[in-house]
């Protein structure tokens, strides 16, 4: 069981308070949050792909080959972007 400590911070003239150990639980469901959505939209993006390849196929009469084309292209964008958001750098703000 966690202890509750009661923190007040004054800057520039305001007081805030807040419970010890809030900001890393909000760190953590943040963290959490942004690699769900990660997974999500790699699973979308993948899905979406092979949807517009088989409406093509149907389209234009070349069964699999457009949607195999779209799948390795959806894949090849989706598995980039997952790279980067995964191993770039973190969103905190404007840089100084």
């Amino acid at each position: 069981m966690q202890t509750s400590s009661w923190h007040n911070f004054s800057a520039a003239g305001t007081v805030s308070a807040m419970w010890y150990g809030d900001d890393e639980r909000g760190r953590v469901e943040r963290s959490w949050f942004r690699y769900a959505g990660v997974g999500a939209q790699y699973g979308l993006t993948i899905l979406f792909v092979s949807l517009l390849g088989i409406w093509l196929d149907n389209r234009f009469g070349t069964a699999p080959f457009l949607l195999l084309v779209c799948l390795l292209v959806g894949f090849a964008v989706a598995t980039w972007s997952l790279i980067r958001q995964v191993l770039g750098p973190d969103k905190q703000g404007p840089k100084p």
